[in-house]
């Protein structure tokens, strides 16, 4: 019988410092392309080869970016539940939409009303004898 390992939670963070550093290469090929045109001689491209590098690897440099900053401009998961099973899931009727609203779930509304009661009139103790 093999076990199956549970899902990792899912890290924008991780992420990101993954995206930086293929943006960073993609820059750095980028610059070696141009620095080369710049300088001339025999490593030197082609006018069509430079135009379509700067084209391919300018439009890789921005759609990291790009990625990088949606990457860091998530929210916070806290909302992630297990199962019975142990693997993580996340309850998308939970969680908040990404439109920038601070609206909490329903769930969370009605347990901050319940929670958020005056509690200096319950006088019930159990006895512990």
């Amino acid at each position: 019988m093999s076990r199956k390992k549970p899902k990792r939670e899912f890290s924008p963070n991780a992420h990101a410092s993954i995206y930086l550093l293929a943006l960073l290469y993609v820059g750095y090929q980028l610059f070696q392309l141009i620095k080369n045109a710049v300088n001339g001689g025999a490593n030197a491209p082609s006018t069509l080869n430079l135009v379509l590098g700067i084209v391919v690897l300018g439009g890789g440099v921005i759609l990291l970016a790009f990625l990088i900053w949606r990457m860091t401009h998530l929210p916070a998961s806290d909302n992630v539940s297990s199962n019975s099973s142990g693997n993580a899931s996340n309850n998308s009727s939970d969680t908040p939409s990404a439109s920038g609203s601070d609206a909490q779930p329903a769930d969370a509304q009605a347990l901050t009303e319940t929670v958020s009661g005056d509690f200096s009139q319950n006088t019930d103790t159990p006895d512990k004898s």
